[in-house]
Parts: C-alpha cells; structure tokens; sequence
C-alpha cells in the first residue's frame, strides 16, 4: 500500500483498494472502556488512555479529526504522550517502528478479544482478519453503536436547549425586574418633583398673603 504522511509523522489518506472507501467514524464509548481497561502496549503504567490509531485509516483522518473507536489501542501516560518516546512526540510511524509492533494486528486482537468477552463470541475458527469486517462484526453484535450514540447525542443536544431556554428565561425575567425597579424610580422622582411644586406654590402663596396692606 502507498501511503501519504502529515507533518508529524502519521501515515494517513491515499489508501488503495477497497481500504479507500469512505468509511463512518463510529463512536462506542463501550469500546473505548474496553480499551483503558487493557494493559498498556509498551509500559507498566497504570493510567491508560486509548490512542486513536491514524494509520491505515480509511478516512485519511488527520490531527484534528479522531479515527473510529474501533481502531483504539491502549497506551500509558509515559508512551501515550508524556515520555521521551511518546507516541505523540516521535509520531506513529517511527512509534511503531521504534517498537516493532503492527497496528493493524493490535487493532484486530483488540476487536477479537472484546467480542469474545463481551458476547463470548470466539472467532478462532473462523479466518477473519479484516479489520473493516471485525467493525461490522463487533457493531452487529453490540445493537449497532451508531444509534445509541446517535440517542446520546439528541438527549445532549436536548438538555443544552433546555438550559438554553431556562437562561433566556431568567434574563427576560431580570431585564423585567430591572425595567420595573426603574420604572418605580421615575414615579417617585415625580411625586417629589409635585410634591415640590406644590410646597413652592404654597410658600409662594404665603408669601404673598403676606405682604397685602
């Protein structure tokens, strides 16, 4: 396969043969669970993260955009981001090179290892070695993650409109109370005004009483 690289070493985009079809980002956070819950690759340490792999993927996904979640592998602190020989520091081909390791078979003992113990489904017996294959395998088997995501995502966007609603609420309810507080200022402000015309005109008037022979 020939493949094309971004500025920090990932291989990524002009994919050939069927790998170059436009494939969906699927999102299982189950998966990714799954995923943290393995050991890390390389290292020893405890606080897992799963790496989204950019190789072989069939989006071409660059930085800013994340692979599916089912091609996620389990990485420390320390090779993940943090150490000298971190992932994100040399890049993921000279990572995997540097630990002679092949992404693509990770990814698919991952795929394997979580149908059988999620679903006790063992594909031993049966030569599946793709990895587009095993997605479908995987996303058949778990109810197709696509529209549970899909739900999560319309009660998030539900929840944030209510939030929404109940701010511009709570504003029109201040901008309220404000005009009327400054509405009952004006009132006050002219009855003192009368109120001190009215006492003038009297002393005005007193004073001129007054001074009648």
């Amino acid at each position: 396969m020939d493949y094309s690289y971004d500025q920090y070493g990932n291989e990524y985009g002009a994919l050939q043969g069927s790998l170059a079809k436009k494939k969906h980002l699927y999102r299982n956070s189950s998966y990714l669970e799954f995923v943290r819950s393995k050991p890390c690759l390389i290292g020893k340490g405890k606080s897992i993260s799963a790496h989204h792999v950019r190789m072989l993927d069939p989006n071409g996904c660059g930085v800013s955009t994340k692979p599916s979640d089912y091609r996620a592998v389990p990485l420390c602190n320390e090779f993940h981001t943090h150490g000298s020989m971190a992932l994100h520091r040399i890049g993921e081909k000279r990572f995997w090179d540097r630990f002679n390791l092949d992404p693509e078979k990770v990814i698919i003992n991952l795929l394997k290892e979580y149908l059988l113990e999620k679903y006790q489904i063992s594909l031993i017996t049966r030569e599946l070695e793709d990895i587009e294959e095993l997605i479908e395998e995987v996303r058949t088997d778990s109810g197709v993650d696509e529209k549970r995501e899909q739900r999560r995502e319309e009660a998030k966007k539900k929840a944030s409109d209510h939030r929404k609603k109940q701010y511009q609420k709570q504003k029109k309810k201040h901008k309220e109370s404000a005009q009327f507080s400054q509405m009952k200022e004006q009132r006050r402000k002219k009855q003192r005004e009368l109120y001190q015309k009215k006492k003038n005109f009297q002393k005005r008037k007193n004073q001129a009483g007054t001074l009648q022979p």
